[in-house]
Protein backbone atom coordinates (compact mmCIF):
# COMPACT_ATOMS: atom_id res chain seq x y z
CA UNK A 1 0.00 0.00 0.00
CA UNK A 2 2.90 2.61 0.30
CA UNK A 3 6.36 3.04 -1.85
CA UNK A 4 8.78 0.62 -2.12
CA UNK A 5 12.22 2.50 -2.00
CA UNK A 6 15.44 -0.12 -2.00
CA UNK A 7 19.27 0.09 -2.51
CA UNK A 8 20.65 -2.83 -5.28
CA UNK A 9 22.61 -2.98 -7.69
CA UNK A 10 19.62 -3.85 -9.89
CA UNK A 11 16.18 -3.38 -10.92
CA UNK A 12 14.25 -5.59 -8.45
CA UNK A 13 11.84 -9.02 -9.73
CA UNK A 14 8.85 -7.99 -8.58
CA UNK A 15 6.87 -11.04 -8.60
CA UNK A 16 3.27 -12.14 -10.84
CA UNK A 17 0.57 -11.36 -8.57
CA UNK A 18 2.25 -9.20 -6.48
CA UNK A 19 0.80 -5.20 -6.04
CA UNK A 20 2.88 -2.03 -4.98
CA UNK A 21 0.82 0.95 -4.92
CA UNK A 22 3.39 3.63 -4.63
CA UNK A 23 6.02 4.04 -6.20
CA UNK A 24 8.80 2.06 -6.97
CA UNK A 25 12.89 3.49 -6.25
CA UNK A 26 15.94 2.31 -6.56
CA UNK A 27 18.84 3.71 -5.42
CA UNK A 28 22.19 2.59 -6.64
CA UNK A 29 24.66 0.43 -4.72
CA UNK A 30 27.91 1.87 -4.32
CA UNK A 31 30.40 -0.64 -2.65
CA UNK A 32 32.64 1.22 -0.70
CA UNK A 33 36.58 0.52 -1.12
CA UNK A 34 36.59 -1.24 2.16
CA UNK A 35 33.91 -3.31 0.98
CA UNK A 36 35.48 -3.72 -2.69
CA UNK A 37 38.97 -4.50 -1.08
CA UNK A 38 37.51 -7.20 1.58
CA UNK A 39 35.60 -9.32 -1.46
CA UNK A 40 38.70 -9.18 -3.54
CA UNK A 41 40.68 -10.44 -0.95
CA UNK A 42 37.91 -13.36 -0.33
CA UNK A 43 38.32 -13.95 -3.65
CA UNK A 44 42.06 -13.97 -3.65
CA UNK A 45 41.76 -16.82 -1.15
CA UNK A 46 39.27 -18.87 -2.22
CA UNK A 47 40.82 -19.48 -5.53
CA UNK A 48 44.44 -19.51 -3.80
CA UNK A 49 42.84 -22.57 -1.45
CA UNK A 50 41.17 -23.99 -4.38
CA UNK A 51 44.76 -23.80 -6.44
CA UNK A 52 46.42 -25.92 -3.52
CA UNK A 53 43.23 -28.68 -3.23
CA UNK A 54 43.34 -28.81 -6.88
CA UNK A 55 47.56 -29.70 -6.75
CA UNK A 56 46.94 -32.23 -3.61
CA UNK A 57 44.50 -34.21 -5.78
CA UNK A 58 46.59 -34.25 -8.91
CA UNK A 59 49.90 -35.23 -6.96
CA UNK A 60 47.72 -38.04 -5.15
CA UNK A 61 47.44 -39.12 -8.53
CA UNK A 62 50.45 -38.94 -9.54
CA UNK A 63 52.04 -40.55 -6.08
CA UNK A 64 49.48 -43.47 -6.72
CA UNK A 65 50.50 -44.37 -10.54
CA UNK A 66 53.71 -43.38 -10.76
CA UNK A 67 55.59 -43.69 -7.30
CA UNK A 68 58.79 -45.32 -8.54
CA UNK A 69 59.58 -42.54 -11.57
CA UNK A 70 58.89 -39.49 -8.92
CA UNK A 71 61.58 -41.09 -6.83
CA UNK A 72 63.59 -41.20 -9.60
CA UNK A 73 63.01 -38.22 -10.91
CA UNK A 74 63.26 -36.54 -6.88
CA UNK A 75 66.49 -38.35 -6.37
CA UNK A 76 68.03 -36.87 -9.15
CA UNK A 77 66.17 -33.63 -9.90
CA UNK A 78 69.01 -31.36 -8.45
CA UNK A 79 72.40 -33.53 -9.16
CA UNK A 80 72.90 -31.16 -11.84
CA UNK A 81 70.52 -28.28 -11.40
CA UNK A 82 71.89 -26.00 -13.72
CA UNK A 83 71.54 -28.78 -16.56
CA UNK A 84 67.80 -29.60 -15.36
CA UNK A 85 66.88 -25.63 -15.51
CA UNK A 86 68.26 -25.54 -18.94
CA UNK A 87 66.43 -28.49 -20.08
CA UNK A 88 63.07 -27.47 -18.32
CA UNK A 89 63.51 -23.63 -20.36
CA UNK A 90 64.04 -25.53 -23.24
CA UNK A 91 61.26 -27.96 -23.60
CA UNK A 92 58.84 -25.25 -22.60
CA UNK A 93 59.57 -22.14 -25.17
CA UNK A 94 60.50 -25.09 -27.94
CA UNK A 95 57.64 -27.25 -27.99
CA UNK A 96 55.43 -24.67 -29.14
CA UNK A 97 56.99 -23.46 -32.18
CA UNK A 98 58.01 -26.93 -33.01
CA UNK A 99 54.07 -27.68 -32.66
CA UNK A 100 53.51 -24.34 -34.96
CA UNK A 101 55.95 -25.63 -37.63
CA UNK A 102 54.45 -29.31 -37.73
CA UNK A 103 50.87 -27.52 -38.09
CA UNK A 104 52.14 -25.98 -41.19
CA UNK A 105 52.25 -29.65 -42.59
CA UNK A 106 48.74 -32.02 -43.19
CA UNK A 107 50.65 -34.67 -42.21
CA UNK A 108 52.32 -33.51 -38.71
CA UNK A 109 48.71 -32.06 -37.40
CA UNK A 110 47.96 -35.12 -35.95
CA UNK A 111 51.59 -35.39 -33.86
CA UNK A 112 51.17 -31.72 -33.51
CA UNK A 113 48.07 -31.75 -31.80
CA UNK A 114 49.61 -35.15 -29.34
CA UNK A 115 52.90 -33.13 -28.89
CA UNK A 116 50.79 -29.54 -27.63
CA UNK A 117 48.32 -31.81 -25.23
CA UNK A 118 51.70 -33.52 -23.65
CA UNK A 119 53.32 -30.01 -23.77
CA UNK A 120 49.85 -29.08 -21.62
CA UNK A 121 49.80 -31.85 -18.89
CA UNK A 122 53.86 -31.53 -18.26
CA UNK A 123 53.08 -27.40 -17.56
CA UNK A 124 50.33 -28.66 -15.05
CA UNK A 125 52.36 -30.89 -13.34
CA UNK A 126 55.73 -30.06 -13.17
CA UNK A 127 54.94 -27.61 -10.29
CA UNK A 128 53.76 -30.78 -8.19
CA UNK A 129 56.64 -32.76 -9.34
CA UNK A 130 59.09 -30.12 -7.80
CA UNK A 131 57.22 -29.83 -4.55
CA UNK A 132 57.05 -33.22 -4.05
CA UNK A 133 60.93 -33.22 -4.07
CA UNK A 134 60.79 -29.71 -2.14
CA UNK A 135 58.57 -31.87 0.38
CA UNK A 136 61.57 -34.84 0.40
CA UNK A 137 63.90 -32.64 0.90
CA UNK A 138 62.25 -30.94 4.10
CA UNK A 139 61.34 -34.70 5.50
CA UNK A 140 64.92 -35.66 5.42
CA UNK A 141 66.07 -32.99 7.40
CA UNK A 142 63.26 -33.56 9.55
CA UNK A 143 63.06 -37.37 9.96
CA UNK A 144 60.57 -37.70 12.93
CA UNK A 145 57.81 -36.68 10.49
CA UNK A 146 55.17 -39.29 9.95
CA UNK A 147 57.99 -41.45 11.30
CA UNK A 148 59.49 -42.10 7.69
CA UNK A 149 62.02 -40.09 5.92
CA UNK A 150 60.32 -41.90 2.45
CA UNK A 151 56.89 -41.23 2.85
CA UNK A 152 56.22 -39.85 -0.23
CA UNK A 153 52.60 -38.73 0.01
CA UNK A 154 53.09 -36.88 3.16
CA UNK A 155 55.95 -35.26 1.37
CA UNK A 156 53.77 -34.32 -1.71
CA UNK A 157 51.43 -32.93 0.94
CA UNK A 158 53.86 -30.63 2.53
CA UNK A 159 56.01 -29.56 -0.76
CA UNK A 160 52.64 -28.82 -2.09
CA UNK A 161 51.16 -26.75 0.19
CA UNK A 162 54.55 -25.08 0.93
CA UNK A 163 55.51 -23.78 -2.33
CA UNK A 164 51.95 -23.38 -3.34
CA UNK A 165 51.71 -20.81 -0.75
CA UNK A 166 55.41 -19.13 -1.46
CA UNK A 167 53.72 -19.03 -5.33
CA UNK A 168 50.89 -16.77 -4.13
CA UNK A 169 53.35 -13.60 -2.94
CA UNK A 170 53.00 -10.93 -4.97
CA UNK A 171 55.60 -10.28 -7.04
CA UNK A 172 58.36 -12.90 -6.64
CA UNK A 173 55.29 -15.92 -6.69
CA UNK A 174 55.28 -16.25 -10.22
CA UNK A 175 59.20 -16.17 -10.60
CA UNK A 176 59.26 -18.73 -8.33
CA UNK A 177 56.45 -20.82 -9.65
CA UNK A 178 57.95 -20.08 -12.88
CA UNK A 179 61.46 -21.70 -11.57
CA UNK A 180 59.50 -24.48 -10.10
CA UNK A 181 57.73 -25.15 -13.34
CA UNK A 182 61.40 -25.31 -15.40
CA UNK A 183 62.79 -27.58 -12.70
CA UNK A 184 59.91 -29.76 -13.02
CA UNK A 185 59.65 -30.18 -16.62
CA UNK A 186 63.50 -30.75 -17.26
CA UNK A 187 63.86 -33.40 -14.56
CA UNK A 188 60.77 -34.90 -16.01
CA UNK A 189 62.29 -34.88 -19.53
CA UNK A 190 65.85 -36.08 -18.23
CA UNK A 191 64.04 -39.25 -16.61
CA UNK A 192 62.15 -39.97 -20.39
CA UNK A 193 65.50 -39.29 -22.16
CA UNK A 194 67.07 -41.80 -19.83
CA UNK A 195 64.44 -44.18 -20.11
CA UNK A 196 64.59 -44.11 -23.40
CA UNK A 197 68.05 -44.26 -24.34
CA UNK A 198 68.19 -47.45 -21.76
CA UNK A 199 64.71 -49.21 -22.41
CA UNK A 200 65.54 -52.64 -20.05
CA UNK A 201 66.21 -50.65 -16.97
CA UNK A 202 62.71 -51.10 -14.93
Amino acid sequence: NGDLSYTAGQDALIEDGATIKGAKTRHEYMMSDHDRGQSGAAGWIWWRVMAIFSALLIGLILVSWLYRPLQVISERMFLKPYVTFGYGLLVIFVTPIICMLLLMTIIGIPVALMLFALWLIMLCIAKIITAIVVGREIMKRRKTLAGSKDNIMVAMVIGVVLTYILFSIPVIGWMLSMIATAFGVGATWMYGREKSIRPQSL
